[in-house]
């Protein structure tokens, strides 16, 4: 019996069935207007989901538009829409980030603040976006930032140490249905896979047990949205022969498990 227990996103997508390139064109076309090189995993990841129905609810931008963004483009705008109100009192907004920028040819912005490539966003607690710095995406596997709405910003800080286990929490939050069942829709209901979701933990291990699978060896990240006593941990593999992918997700800080078998019908 051949297991998979350390899959890339990649394998993954393929083990699903996500294998269009319909992308393609349109990230190249990204690419020579803004004069950038994407990292070949996000390239070759959003090729993949590029408009699949399973990420129609998830935090990273495959189904709609912009796909992709710069935040610098955002705070251009940002700056359009706030002359107004700068003109009436300026000296009000002296410490203001877009403040200051307008002041400042876009060359020098980066004195005040990194430009990002934003791939993605949260709108569960207010909204959060996700983008890897533009200096950095010459790296196979950059890290990825995330600004909340409520801080500066300047105040873009590490969520991810690198992009691969970024899509990896996306894609287990997404497949494990945390906030939406589109993925157990998409998949049982379109694809015709059959999706089994266990939230017992003893169940969960001995359906695991039945499969062959070790548990030990499987390959492990932390949840998306993690716990705040304990960081959730996922656990995921997926046999080849049985056609079946396993998702394990403990959150020991509330005592919550989510266990998800994904099978060919």
């Amino acid at each position: 019996m051949a297991i998979r227990y350390n899959p890339t996103p990649l394998d993954i997508l393929n083990f699903l069935g996500c294998t269009s390139s319909g992308g393609r064109a349109e990230l190249e076309k990204f690419e020579t207007a803004n004069n950038v090189k994407l990292p070949r995993l996000l390239f070759d990841f959003l090729s993949a989901a590029w408009k699949q129905p399973l990420f129609a609810t998830s935090d990273i931008w495959t189904t709609k538009r912009p796909h992709l963004w710069f935040f610098y483009d955002e705070l251009a705008e940002s700056i359009a829409d706030l002359q107004e109100d700068w003109a009436e009192c300026p000296e009000q907004y002296t410490d203001d980030v877009c403040f200051k920028l307008s002041h400042l040819p876009k060359e020098r912005w980066p004195e005040i603040v990194p430009d990002y490539l934003e791939i993605g966003s949260d709108y569960s607690a207010g909204v959060a976006t996700f983008g890897i710095r533009r200096d950095e995406l010459a790296q196979p596997d950059p890290p990825v930032y995330m600004l909340h709405e409520a801080d500066m910003e300047t105040d873009w800080h590490i969520i991810d140490e690198t992009l691969s286990l970024f899509l990896m929490r996306m894609l287990a939050d997404t497949l494990g249905c945390s906030m939406y069942k589109t993925a157990q829709n998409v998949l049982a209901k379109k694809a015709g896979w059959h999706y089994c979701r266990i939230k017992d933990s003893t169940e969960a291990r001995q359906q695991a047990e039945q499969l062959g699978i070790d548990l030990t060896k499987a390959a492990c990240c932390g949840a998306l949205y993690s716990a705040a006593v304990t960081p959730d941990v996922c656990r995921y593999c997926y046999i080849e022969d049985k056609k079946t992918f396993f998702l394990l997700i403990e959150d020991t800080g509330n005592n919550k498990t989510t266990c998800v078998i994904i099978s060919a019908n």
